[in-house]
């Protein structure tokens, strides 16, 4: 009976679909009032997400895991803070920060893994999430002035350049990895860094961002444009998988296209839509290797929300209606696949600019 109740449910999304691509073909449904629903879908998905954000002692809010026993990720609670700013929450943010930094590490960085009572299971930090914690509390000062938020972003950018890069200016996995020998293409945030060095006045971050920049493009799979989870510092893949690390870099880089419109940017995009219209032909999956093919039967939150990310570079096509569409009715089963979908129709919605 569930199984029946989804395909009807199912079924009338893709009549829905019909139906608007029709209505905005002839003119009876505006780009504009699409735009609409969509900024009232992605503030839908965020109300959902935020339900796994749960009080952690006193003014202390975390994201919980449930796929990891309950626990908190330094990743989880970077979303959080970037999502709270996003849709306005000052309070949750607060309690969020107070959060992190109870848990900062000797480097005030954060520790990457916390258990449900408080205790630090993981030691040491995972650089994307404090990019994105970094991140989030620029854009908090600017929209809440005067909160001291942007004073505690500075020392958290020195503490990255410090000990989350080394000497050729390669973001690090963690600034417990000074001899990693690979990297991770989806810790590339081209959007961050010229707003990182603006604020910090150091202009490390320029370098920062042409080393890492150009070594992700080494990266990616000359006929599909897809990344790996993992490389090596010469751009050679650790394992031949376009997986759930790296259908992150596809939304990182949309950011980065919509600030900037830099044409590299763009050209990587259009390139994976290429293979995007390919391998739609056979029914998209979640999962691929480099190259192309399938590793599972099955698509989720999680890779839908990559795809439609890569769709966006020619809005409204049929293509990016029908993957922004599915998404605003899929609802993945984890923390992280929803974490997507939110990431990924603010962007959509234009509240992350």
């Amino acid at each position: 009976m569930k199984q029946l109740s989804l395909r009807i449910i199912s079924r009338k999304a893709k009549i829905s679909l019909v139906v608007i691509l029709v209505m905005i073909s002839i003119g009876l449904l505006s780009t504009c009032g699409w735009h609409v629903y969509i900024r009232w879908q992605a503030q839908q998905a965020y109300k959902s997400w935020i339900e796994y954000i749960i009080p952690a002692g006193d003014d202390m809010d975390r994201v919980v895991n449930p796929q990891m026993e309950n626990c908190t990720i330094s990743e989880g609670m970077g979303y959080a803070l970037l999502f709270t700013t996003i849709y306005g929450d000052n309070s949750q943010f607060n309690r969020l920060w107070s959060y992190v930094e109870h848990h900062l590490d000797a480097n005030g960085l954060m520790n990457w893994k916390i258990g449900e009572n408080g205790e630090v299971i993981g030691r040491g930090s995972a650089t994307d999430a404090d990019e994105d914690i970094a991140y989030a509390l620029i854009l908090g000062e600017v929209r809440w002035p005067g909160h001291g938020y942007e004073l505690v972003a500075n020392k958290m950018l020195h503490a990255i350049l410090a000990h989350e890069s080394d000497r050729d200016g390669f973001l690090l996995p963690g600034d417990s990895w000074n001899t990693s020998e690979f990297l991770n293409p989806s810790y590339v945030s081209p959007t961050y860094y010229k707003r990182f060095a603006e604020v910090s006045g150091d202009l490390t971050w320029q370098h920062i961002a042409q080393v890492n920049e150009s070594w992700l493009l080494k990266t990616l799979f000359d006929r599909t444009g897809l990344a790996p989870d993992w490389a090596e510092r010469s751009g050679h893949f650790q394992t031949d998988v376009f997986g759930y690390d790296a259908i992150r870099v596809p939304i990182r880089w949309l950011a980065f296209y919509r600030q900037s419109y830099d044409p590299q940017a763009r050209r990587m995009l259009e390139q994976e839509l290429r293979t995007l219209n390919t391998l739609k032909q056979q029914g998209l999956k979640a999962g691929y290797t480099l190259d192309g093919h399938p590793t599972v039967n099955y698509l989720n939150t999680d890779y839908l929300a990559s795809f439609a990310a890569i769709s966006f570079c020619k809005p409204y096509s049929r293509l990016s209606l029908g993957l922004l569409w599915q998404l605003c009715h899929s609802q993945s089963k984890t923390y992280y696949g929803n974490a997507m979908k939110v990431w990924v129709m603010s962007l959509a919605s234009n509240n992350l600019h």
